[in-house]
């Protein structure tokens, strides 16, 4: 029976693999030291690669230390897998495009900001009270699960706006939009030489490679030298699972706080075929619409990730009429999907594997070029999450400024 209970466990958690979760608080203080203004010397910058949650935190963390640094960013806003669909564009209130779950003690909101800030983020006590499996053709409804699962939820905010509010700006007048890095030279012992699609050059002192790690499997990043084996190795072995996100409103609800599209024994399976998950996307928040949002990870995202977003939401849609009887189509208002094994600079969803050399990959390569993000979170309770992306970012930044 306890083997029975943890395994459910894991699955109800379908955003993250623990059951529980301990608030790993990123190291709380970091003294910012006075004297000497930054250098404005070129030469002497760290530039980073990528503007999500790892590399932001990065550069939040060299603000904080006051040294001087470049991000530059490939895609035309920070964030990452952290998006936001407006109030207003779809449904009333804030949504999470990509990451949504806290994952640990809300606290963990205070504890990422170094600055005098103070944290002034509403969450939800995020425990669904109707859970719902769909096995053989038949709904079974397993309300018993709300006994297993708590977590916390933002509750008109998302994590988007809580990186625009406490980390842009202190950043943003050293953060570059549309820069799609294609190459780092770091060959030469005066300076590293970034370089964009555009054809625009970059001198740093140091670089931090923030980006989601299925760039550097897919060799966009041209490293001079070429990086060494060991950690090319270790890079490759880590699983960036492909998913999306699909959005359905409704005018009438239908549908439990939780719907499972296999039984709950399917967790036996779970880290080969993935997730796929109904949920209330709206669950205590203060909207008046209904909607209804499937997160699809792994093997069970594979089959519809390279589909057009029309053809995912009829596939979705014909599941879930299987599922309640034609109901969805019945009371379908509209659809989004956020698929994001097709955008161009994350292609994946997080990586969900650790059997990896983290340390190995975290290792600096001639003290000059190092690597963070969420694939690279210390303890597997922290990875594929946007905290632990955060604390991997604010790390490398000390491990490297206690280098300069």
């Amino acid at each position: 029976m306890v083997y029975l209970i943890k395994a459910i466990k894991t699955l109800v958690f379908f955003w993250y693999s623990s059951a529980v979760i301990a608030c790993t608080t990123p190291e709380a203080h970091v003294p910012r030291p006075e004297g000497e203004p930054v250098s404005e010397n070129q030469t002497e910058k760290v530039i980073i690669v990528g503007a999500g949650a790892a590399g932001l935190s990065a550069a939040y963390t060299l603000e904080h230390l006051g040294l001087s640094y470049q991000i530059l960013e490939a895609g035309n806003d920070f964030g990452g897998r952290v998006r936001e669909i407006p109030a207003g564009s779809f449904v009333d209130v804030p949504l999470d495009a990509g990451a949504e779950w806290i994952h640990v003690k809300p606290k963990i909101l205070q504890d990422l900001l170094l600055f005098d800030d103070q944290a002034e983020v509403r969450t939800i006590d995020y425990r669904p009270e109707s859970f719902s499996t769909f096995v053989d053709g038949k709904r079974y409804k397993r309300n018993w699960l709300r006994f297993l699962y708590k977590e916390s939820k933002f509750y008109n905010t998302t994590w988007y706006s809580y990186l625009r509010d406490y980390f842009y700006p202190h950043i943003k007048d050293n953060l570059e939009l549309n820069a799609v890095v294609t190459s780092i030279d770091y060959s030469q012992s005066e300076y590293v030489m970034v370089k964009t699609q555009d054809g625009r050059e970059f001198k740093g002192s140091r670089v931090i490679v923030a980006t989601p790690v299925s760039i550097l499997q897919k060799n966009l990043i041209q490293f001079t030298p070429a990086l060494n084996q060991e950690k090319l190795t270790e890079i490759n072995k880590v699983d960036m699972a492909p998913g999306l996100k699909v959005f359905l409103a409704f005018d009438k609800r239908f549908y439990p706080d939780i719907q499972f599209t296999t039984g709950i024994f399917s967790i036996l399976d779970a880290e080969t075929e993935g997730h796929s998950i109904y949920f209330d996307g709206l669950f205590k928040k203060p909207s008046s619409w209904f909607m209804l949002t499937l997160f699809q990870v792994g093997h069970k995202a594979s089959q519809r990730v390279s589909l057009s977003d029309e053809e995912i939401l009829s596939d979705v849609m014909a599941e879930l009429d299987g599922m309640f009887d034609d109901k969805a189509s019945a009371h379908l208002l509209k659809g989004r999907v956020e698929n994001w094994s097709k955008k161009p600079f994350i292609q994946g969803a997080y990586s969900v594997n650790a059997t990896y050399d983290k340390d190995k990959i975290l290792s600096p390569i001639e003290n000059r070029l190092f690597f963070c993000g969420e694939y690279l979170a210390i303890g597997d309770e922290n990875q594929a999450t946007v905290h632990g992306a955060a604390i991997s970012g604010r790390s490398v930044a000390l491990s490297l400024s206690e280098r300069l």
